[in-house]
């Protein structure tokens, strides 16, 4: 069928009601609706709808910041034993764009980074919640902009990776102590609560 149908030949189809508007359609997820649908329009909105829709409460312009805490497993193959630890990470997400930063080993030393959610180990994980606060009128690009500084530190100090202490549980512990006012982790979260002094002697500079 090409066009709009013509109902005036058609006894049996029923004509769009007055008033009615096509449903709001962002992520395109009624399109395939709409090329099968006789009404090239698809799913319609009554006018009590479209007042509902418009009276909902719409997320104001800003970041959600969460740091969420997955299991950590033993380095069995294809067994998932938990060792009883948790390794922390932290996702900023505007709606639009999402990144993580996350801590963890480089060789012998400690490692930090930025990433879109998409492209992180920590993305899709099975994780808890354990602090959630929201950033008005920043987006995540700007949000996640302290955490690539504080990444680049990292890198550039040559702090020693160790399992219970200067580990990716530290990383996020210091991350969130400077920018939200509180230090967040748990017992899970071994390392969570040692700290470490950042810079250590930069890879690149002379020893004396």
């Amino acid at each position: 069928m090409s066009g709009p149908p013509d109902y005036s030949t058609n006894p049996f189809l029923a004509g769009p009601q007055p008033g009615f508007i096509p449903a709001p359609d962002p992520g395109g997820l009624l399109s395939g609706i709409r090329q099968a649908n006789p009404f090239q329009d698809g799913i319609l909105l009554s006018p009590q709808e479209q007042a509902a829709l418009a009276a909902a409460p719409r997320r104001p312009p800003g970041t959600e910041v969460t740091v969420r805490a997955k299991p950590v497993y033993w380095p069995i193959p294809l067994l998932k034993i938990p060792t009883g630890a948790d390794h922390m990470f932290e996702t900023f997400d505007d709606g639009q764009n999402e990144y993580v930063y996350r801590g963890g080993p480089q060789g012998a030393l400690l490692h930090a980074q930025v990433d879109p959610a998409e492209k992180s180990p920590d993305f899709g994980a099975d994780s808890r919640v354990l602090s959630k606060r929201f950033l008005y009128g920043k987006t995540a690009d700007e949000a996640v902009a302290p955490a690539r500084i504080d990444a680049a530190r990292i890198n550039s100090s040559g702090a020693p990776y160790l399992i219970t202490r200067s580990n990716s549980n530290a990383v996020i512990g210091n991350f969130t102590d400077s920018q939200h006012g509180n230090r967040v982790g748990d017992s899970r979260t071994w390392g969570y609560d040692t700290g470490f002094a950042l810079p250590f002697v930069p890879l690149d500079a002379p020893w004396p």
